[in-house]
């Protein structure tokens, strides 16, 4: 998690050029912001700007209380108009900026901090903000750069080392990361933001039992925080504890980008009732559904109907899956009792790593589509199905993705045809490959999974990296080979070969970040 240092000491204005008169009014309503009053600032502000509504300082203060109060377009709007005023206060630019970034609109702020900066070369809060902005654009060595400037201003400020520390762990800087936050924590040692992101750390250099303990100790000092919460249950889940780290996994409906669907009818809690019509619903990615939909057919053995709701891209083949009655794109007028999301099932069905249900195959292809892929997929030799990214907006998607031409020195392999499986941004490296490989691309014979599915029946082997592809060989119980990043997701445990969730999966781990 970023934090960001917006107006830091910056209401009072700098020695540049002569601000408007501060009044006493105006004055007075600064004072009651600076005292913790913005309610009784912003209605002093609003009076001043009715009488005098181009006086910058006003518009300054107001527009900041705006961005305080989650109003970022009214911000920006009034920080506007206080620099038509006043071109050359790197202050208000560095306001304006931070109201962009609460607004999501990092390309714009990068632009005001970069103005504030111009003008003011040690301006160590503008420095840190923009080092925020290319964090959240994912440029992670131009945000590097700009925290690294902004702690030579201010090399005690926490909040910077904390921000370094989260983009150095991005880019697989782990040992750079915790020094980071050990200045912090040998400074202020019940530091909560410092002690998660180290806890974070420790799991990424795979040091998972000092990860569970500074976890345990910042939620000690700030109990129910949910990132506190989810990170802990993530990495109960790599060490195997999967009946605490499923409970823990709950705490992903606390999130602000994890809403919880709140149907009026009761959360299934696992009882045996064969009257009952369960909805097990999507949640996540692809790859989560096809990894968790396993579990219908222990819910199908406890009730009486088992729904899934899905994207339209997975319902053919999820009417495949066992246990599985029915699958909709949208619970509107369907008529179920009890509901599930599908990533809580193996806490409801209480799962342990030794219980995770291996019924494989429980997805299949059709048996039609099947034989028309293989009119198609004629190749000689081994079949070999290759897929090399996921969905970029995945958060980790940086780290699991690779490029085509990464995969290239495969093509040396004789008496073996490739099958580019790859869909969506990831076939964009495609253009970079040597021009010279010879495969067959079944992108344009794919509509869904489905199709996907009857590709891999097809195939002796599927080679892809963690992402939707690998879930579906798995499920169908097709040789797979999973390439996985030095960080990994919590499913594929941290020194495996093996995956207790697919018997006829191989993990081959990346040995260095890069």
């Amino acid at each position: 998690m970023t934090e960001h240092s917006a107006i830091h000491g910056r209401l009072k204005g700098e020695k540049r050029t002569p601000p408007s008169p501060v009044t006493p009014a105006l004055s007075k309503a600064i004072g009651l912001f600076q005292d913790g009053d913005r309610d009784g600032a912003a209605r002093a502000l609003d009076i001043i700007l009715s009488e005098d509504p181009e006086n910058e300082v006003a518009l300054h203060v107001r527009g900041v209380i705006a961005m305080h109060d989650r109003e970022y377009e009214r911000s920006i709007q009034l920080h506007r108009r206080a620099l038509a005023r006043a071109k050359n206060r790197p202050d208000y630019y560095n306001a304006l900026g931070a109201a962009f970034l609460g607004a999501k609109r990092s390309r714009k702020a990068i632009s005001a901090f970069q103005k504030a900066i111009k003008m003011s070369p040690n301006y160590g809060d503008a420095y840190f903000n923009l080092g925020c902005a290319y964090h959240d654009l994912g440029d992670y060595q131009n945000a590097v750069n700009a925290y690294a400037t902004a702690l030579k201003q201010n090399p005690k400020n926490n909040s910077i080392y904390n921000n370094l520390s989260d983009v150095l762990r991005k880019i697989g800087h782990i040992d750079d990361a915790i020094v980071c936050l050990r200045k912090i924590l040998d400074a202020d040692p019940l530091n909560v933001t410092a002690l998660r992101n180290l806890a974070r750390a420790y799991r990424e250099q795979h040091q998972l039992t000092r990860s569970l303990k500074c976890f345990d100790l910042a939620l000690k000092l700030e109990p129910d925080h949910a990132d506190t919460e989810f990170g802990r249950a993530r990495t109960l889940l790599f060490l195997g504890d999967y009946i605490e780290g499923f409970k823990g996994y709950e705490s992903r409906w606390k999130l602000p980008d994890c809403p919880p669907r709140n149907y009026p009818q009761p959360v299934w809690d696992g009882s045996e009732d064969k009257n009952l019509t369960v909805l097990l619903h999507h949640e996540q990615g692809a790859g989560d559904t096809l990894q968790f939909v396993r579990f219908a057919r222990l819910v199908k053995e406890r009730v009486g109907r088992v729904i899934v709701e899905a994207p339209t891209h997975l319902m053919k083949l999820l009417l495949t899956a066992d246990g599985v009655d029915q699958v909709v794109t949208s619970p509107d007028g369907v008529d179920f009792d009890v509901y599930a999301p599908l990533g809580s099932l193996p806490r409801i069905l209480k799962t342990t790593v030794e219980t995770i249900p291996t019924n494989i195959p429980y997805l299949q292809a059709d048996s039609r589509l099947t034989d028309k892929m293989a009119t198609i997929m004629r190749g000689n030799g081994l079949k070999v199905g290759l897929c090399w990214a996921g969905n970029p907006v995945q958060p980790a998607d940086r780290n699991r993705s690779t490029k085509f031409e990464t995969l290239a020195p495969l093509f040396d392999v004789e008496n073996t045809t490739f099958y580019i499986l790859q869909m969506g941004p990831g076939r964009k490296s495609m253009a970079d490959a040597p021009s010279d490989l010879s495969f067959v691309d079944m992108a344009p014979h794919i509509r869904d999974f489905a199709d996907t599915a009857a590709i891999v029946e097809n195939l002796d082997l599927v080679l892809t990296v963690c992402t939707s592809v690998c879930h579906l060989a798995g499920g169908m119980g097709r040789p797979v080979w999973t390439m996985l990043s030095k960080l990994p997701d919590w499913r594929w445990f941290v020194d495996r070969a093996d995956s207790p969730w697919y018997p006829t999966m191989r993990l081959f781990r990346q040995k260095k970040f890069g």
